[in-house]
């Protein structure tokens, strides 16, 4: 096998003992420096950690390196599932060794660290994420400096001043390993069309032509010219053709798209309501008939069957049902409303070329190993949670970079569909296009959970100025110290020339007296003023009020100095200061230091409060602890108040805001969180009254109807209160009442298909 450049490169540098850093497109074979590591590392005996930002990334990999490494014992461990930790390959999610490495005693992370030889990040541009950037970076900060590291990452900017730090917390080279070039090109093309009836009404015989000679073709986007021509024929087409269907575009392109042999494809869309609606409007054979339609029921069923215990109580939801429907049709939709046996069952069909158009969300980009044909964008606008706007640079190019198979296509497609949104101006397409790499910028929090997982305050400062916030907060500061270098020298200069200092600041008292003076007053310091105001005086005036100017921003950079060099020293004294100020000391600290779901201060004072829920039933328990969830209900359907334990939700509530009210005085990043109460109903009904298939399946039917939410969003809410009962359990081992309460819910709520199975596994 002959190797890329970068993956020589990558391969030697592994070899010597270096870390390395492997930036490259989608498609363009990073995945195997990391599987050259597995192989060196096991066999001198030593193991190997692969971390995966997502648990499907993770189980997929499973999936794929017990088959790709059949002599070598692979393990997983990603909190839901955990198989074989003594393997040689061991496969986890980011925060699972981020934990082990803050909590090596920890009896729930029972994988040992002792031969380690290697960790690889996969997409370790996750280190970016608002959210989550800052597990990386604890995660690196605190690995063994005898491990190397092995980093994949998608192309980012400034991958010099990244590899630096990384240098810098390990003392060990990095070796950069990238590359530019995509294996596979791709081709970018917007798509037009209207039906002949619309055409034809059109006034003008001109304009008539110039719309059929655009219909339904794959029009080249031109990058050398800047896109203008492209979008300005797309406006003009949109602004004569208006109001066509949406679902009359998604066929005739579906059409167009298999007679150009440009299947298997896949269509990003960004709400999950509308992405069903899209797939169930597509009408227009994706294959022969007979093709795969009779073949698709038997192979979802065997699926199921050869992997699940429960594989009846999975046919019986109406999803089932709806999604053989369309995949009979060779359609599939992959979204996080999805329950994850389904999702991953429309992995694997897609895997096996079942599915010739697939629906999906901005979440199918991420790590997943499902290269397609052609991309199609339905919008080029998003929700963020904040409002709508235009996807991001680095956003466009990770999901276009799913379009060409290595091995497979000599091109890959882009097709954005023009009719299904409004085109953006020339300015902004230019930008989603050329706008070079986003460039990492660290998202290291200073918050409870560093100090109460340390063993000291001077230990959790001292992770502090390892961050890549340090190297930020640094160059902030020799910012500072050379403008103020410059402005000081500017400063002194022109400070020699102002000969008449005394009579310039009179003249300034002067003038600033003279506004408060009464008519008579004012009028005799006007003319004393007046008499001053010689042409020599006035340029030493100007002069002076210069200088007064530079003072005042000497004073202003000396005071972003020194909040940089104090920031670390500062915010950890003061979070410090909340959790001396509270109580979190010694046995209280321990028990905070467990929760990670929740708000550690919180919900160890809600314990407390509570005298460890005693009396509560396990559906109380467990309901009340919903309003911790963060489900996104639509404002017709929320709930705004508790149904029950009314007094223990207003205690979260006045803690909550408590702690937020602390971190807004103090200035420090806000655990900002609001209570919701729509999932009480459901999780109690859930624990209490489900007790077969049919009454399950009824209950799910009746949250969806009532709350307009998915079945995957009522499971998700279920297994994060599992996880937030097992950190509980790990707090207050000694509380044997509570650890039975909890034991026993946990048992209540994994029932159905409320489970952590997965496919891969």
């Amino acid at each position: 096998m002959i190797l890329s450049e970068f993956q020589q490169l990558a391969v030697e540098s592994i070899e010597k003992g270096h870390h390395v850093l492997v930036t490259a497109h989608t498609g363009s074979g990073k995945t195997l420096p990391a599987e050259h590591a597995i192989r060196y590392f096991t066999n001198q005996g030593k193991r190997v950690i692969y971390t995966a930002p997502i648990k499907a990334l993770s189980n997929q990999k499973y999936n794929e390196f017990t088959r790709k490494f059949p002599e070598l014992q692979v393990g997983i461990f990603t909190g839901d599932n955990k198989q074989n930790p003594d393997a040689s390959i061991l496969i986890m999610t980011t925060e699972i060794l981020q934990n082990k490495l803050m909590q090596p005693e920890a009896s729930h992370l029972d994988f040992e660290l002792n031969d380690l030889g290697c960790v690889v990040f996969d997409e370790v541009h996750y280190i970016d994420d608002e959210e989550r950037g800052t597990v990386w970076e604890n995660t690196m900060i605190r690995l063994p400096k005898t491990v190397q590291m092995v980093m994949l990452s998608a192309t980012i900017g400034d991958k010099e001043g990244f590899a630096s730090w990384i240098e810098k917390i390990t003392e060990r080279k990095v070796v950069i390993c990238s590359t530019d070039k995509r294996v596979v090109p791709l081709i970018y093309t917007t798509f037009f069309t209207a039906p002949t009836k619309k055409i034809d009404n059109l006034p003008d015989p001109k304009q008539r032509k110039e719309v059929n000679a655009l219909v339904d073709t794959f029009d080249v986007i031109k990058q050398d010219k800047l896109y203008e021509v492209n979008m300005d024929k797309n406006k003009r087409m949109n602004k004569l053709i208006t109001n066509v269907s949406r679902k009359f575009v998604l066929n005739q392109l579906c059409e167009k798209l298999r007679e150009r042999e440009q299947f298997p494809c896949l269509f990003f869309v960004f709400s999950r309501k509308k992405l069903e609606e899209m797939a169930k409007e597509i009408q227009v054979p994706l294959f022969d008939p007979g093709e795969i339609d009779f073949q698709i029921e038997p192979i979802c069923k065997q699926l199921l069957v050869s992997r699940l215990q429960n594989w009846k109580e999975y046919m019986m939801l109406p999803e089932y049902t709806f999604y053989i429907s369309l995949l009979k049709k060779g359609i599939g939709i992959h979204h996080a409303g999805m329950l994850p046996i389904f999702r991953e069952m429309i992995e694997i069909l897609y895997e096996q070329k079942y599915i010739a158009v697939l629906f999906a969300t901005e979440t199918f980009s991420i790590g997943l190993n499902m290269p397609t044909k052609t991309v199609c964008f339905t919008s080029l606008y998003k929700h963020d949670g904040q409002g709508m706007r235009m996807l991001y640079p680095h956003e466009f190019t990770q999901m276009s970079g799913r379009a060409g198979r290595r091995g497979i296509d000599t091109v890959g497609h882009v097709v954005l569909v023009s009719n299904l949104y409004e085109a953006p101006d020339t300015s902004s397409m230019v930008k989603l296009f050329v706008t070079p790499p986003k460039v990492i910028k660290s998202k290291f929090k200073m918050n409870y959970a560093l100090l109460l997982k340390e063993k000291d305050l001077d230990s959790a400062k001292q992770i502090a100025h390892q961050s890549l916030m340090k190297v930020d907060i640094d160059r902030m500061e020799l910012s500072c110290r050379v403008a103020l270098e410059e402005l000081l020298i500017r400063y002194h200069q022109k400070r020699t020339y102002l000969t008449e200092k005394d009579q310039c600041i009179l003249y300034q008292t002067k003038v600033n007296k003279m506004e408060m003076l009464p008519a008579k007053q004012k009028k005799e310091y006007a003319k004393q003023c007046k008499e001053m105001e010689t042409s020599t005086f006035l340029s030493q005036y100007l002069l002076f009020k210069e200088l007064q100017e530079m003072e005042k921003e000497i004073e202003r950079i000396q005071q972003e100095e020194t909040y940089a060099s104090t920031y670390v020293e500062t915010k950890m004294n003061d979070l410090d200061k909340i959790l001396m100020d509270n109580g979190f000391v010694e046995d209280k600290k321990t028990r905070a230091s467990c929760i990670h779901e929740v708000h550690p201060l919180v919900m160890t004072e809600l314990c407390i409060e509570t005298n460890y829920f005693k009396g509560y039933t396990c559906s109380d328990l467990f309901g009340l602890l919903s309003c911790l969830c963060d489900v996104k209900v639509e404002e017709p359907l929320k709930a705004y108040h508790p149904s029950f334990l009314v007094k223990e939700h207003q205690f979260i509530q006045t803690r909550l805001h408590y702690y937020m009210d602390l971190e807004y005085i103090q200035d420090l990043p806000s655990s900002e969180m609001c209570l919701q109460y729509d999932m009480a109903k459901y999780v109690c009904g859930w624990m209490e009254h489900c007790s077969n298939e049919l009454e399950s399946v009824q209950w799910i039917e009746t949250f969806k109807q009532e709350k307009g939410l998915f079945v995957a969003d009522f499971i998700k809410v279920c297994l994060k209160l599992v996880n937030m009962a097992r950190e509980l359990e790990r707090a207050y081992e000694d509380k044997p009442e509570l650890c039975v309460l909890l034991k026993e819910g946990v048992s209540q709520l994994l029932k159905f298909v409320c489970t952590q199975d997965s496919l891969y596994l």
